[in-house]
């Protein structure tokens, strides 16, 4: 639909700028999407007499139909050299910049139609969507804020520059307008669920919750509206109605972990608070959470909290094998195997700036998470025995290590051991 729009739009423009009798065939292959045959019919008359500005249009308009919109560049850029104050010339030429990747020229290009039709809606249109997708908010609030001034009612402008000033942290203006919007066109999913997440951010959830209410009206199966429906409900602690959201979500396409993994644990809730309700009742919340974290659990393997709960829900079902399965899995993901020689890391950097309350601290992290490494307790013995006064704690911690580890290193073995004689000497002679 949109190429043969395009050809539409083309050969009634081409009508105007030329003769009915120079047009005769191109027009007919436009009408019949054959760009191959007018790209070749240009290209060899371009080499005979050469193209006026309105073939060079043709020609790109052909171009871009083949989506090559490097060559429909450069014909739209010929066909501007040619008549340089057309402004359909540079609207095509600044958009096939845009498809090209080149956003710095597409402006530039669009700019140019200003200095000789400074109202040209389209223009303001072109560079508004050029800054809104480029993220470039505060130049694309400029354009949007000219198309309300001509179009006030434009709910898709509208809606536009709400989002860009939330972009931007505006967001009373950006509030007002997604109000605005709204208004406008009650069945516009996008400024409900940008406004509504505006309220929600901010722990206004009555408010969020109305909005997204009256739109699901229009869109009942929105996977976004009923998602953040269902985070909102369960904010306000109706745990059920966020169930019924969050399953809406996944009819509506989000079946993502996350999603699961919020529905399991909505589920779990719904089963521990549920007081009056009957065993057979509070188990069945108890497997449906399981079910949804499952699912979860299947997208996404990594994460702690998913295995945590289905852990703990195998564990309230009876099943002491998959619980502690899940359990010790978690463990592993919250403590991964680097993670002891990290403290270990930070243990020997506090060490060498004399910060030796932070390394004990590190060095006994880094022993609870791996006590198979004994090392570190010849690490704590020595900054005990370097640092501080009480002999005691050092030569316990020297003697845990020698009859707790296996060291092969005499050098080591022997130092430990000599400093085990002359601290039990120490306390000693500290006693007499």
């Amino acid at each position: 639909m949109k190429i043969a729009y395009i050809c539409l739009f083309s050969l009634l423009f081409v009508q105007k700028i030329m003769p009915q009798n120079e047009l005769g065939q191109l027009k007919n292959y436009l009408a019949e999407f054959k760009y191959n045959e007018v790209i070749s019919i240009l290209e060899e008359k371009k080499k005979d007499a050469g193209l006026s500005a309105e073939e060079y249009f043709l020609l790109g308009l052909a171009h871009q139909n083949l989506y090559d919109y490097e060559s429909a560049s450069a014909a739209y850029d010929s066909a501007s050299a040619g008549d340089p104050m057309n402004a359909i010339y540079l609207l095509s030429l600044g958009k096939t910049m845009v498809l090209n990747d080149k956003p710095e020229e597409a402006s530039y290009t669009f700019n140019k139609i200003f200095a000789f039709d400074p109202s040209n809606k389209q223009a303001k249109i072109e560079i508004a969507k050029l800054y809104y997708d480029r993220k470039k908010y505060n130049d694309a609030i400029i354009f949007y804020s000219l198309l309300i001034e001509e179009d006030p009612l434009n709910s898709r402008f509208i809606r536009t520059l709400a989002y860009s000033y939330s972009r931007i942290d505006s967001v009373d203006k950006a509030q007002s307008l997604f109000s605005k919007a709204i208004v406008l066109n009650p069945k516009d999913y996008f400024a409900a669920f940008h406004s509504a997440k505006l309220f929600y951010d901010t722990g206004m959830y009555d408010t969020a919750k109305t909005i997204l209410e009256n739109s699901m009206k229009y869109n009942p199966m929105h996977a976004g509206l009923n998602k953040l429906l269902a985070e909102t409900y369960f904010k306000i602690g109706n745990y059920d109605g966020a169930v019924l959201h969050y399953n809406n979500a996944v009819v509506g396409g989000d079946s993502t972990a996350s999603v699961y993994q919020k529905l399991g644990f909505t589920y779990y809730i719904i089963a521990n608070s549920a007081s009056s309700a009957t065993e057979e009742i509070v188990k069945l919340k108890y497997s449906e959470a399981l079910a949804a974290l499952d699912k979860s659990f299947r997208l996404d393997n990594s994460n702690p909290l998913t295995t945590f709960y289905i852990g703990v829900i195998n564990k309230q079902l009876g099943n002491a094998e998959e619980a502690e399965r899940f359990l010790t899995k978690t463990l592993g993901l919250i403590y991964p195997d680097y993670l002891p020689d990290v403290y270990a890391q930070l243990a020997s950097i506090y060490d060498s700036r004399n910060n030796f309350a932070s390394a004990i601290k590190s060095y006994k992290k880094a022993y609870d998470l791996n006590p198979a490494q004994k090392n570190y307790l010849f690490y704590l013995a020595s900054i005990y025995d370097r640092y501080y006064s009480d002999r005691i704690v050092p030569l316990l911690y020297y003697k845990k290590y020698l009859v707790e580890s296996n060291e092969d290193d005499l050098v080591i073995k022997n130092y430990a051991l000599d400093r085990i004689n002359k601290l039990t000497e120490e306390n000693h002679f500290r006693k007499q």
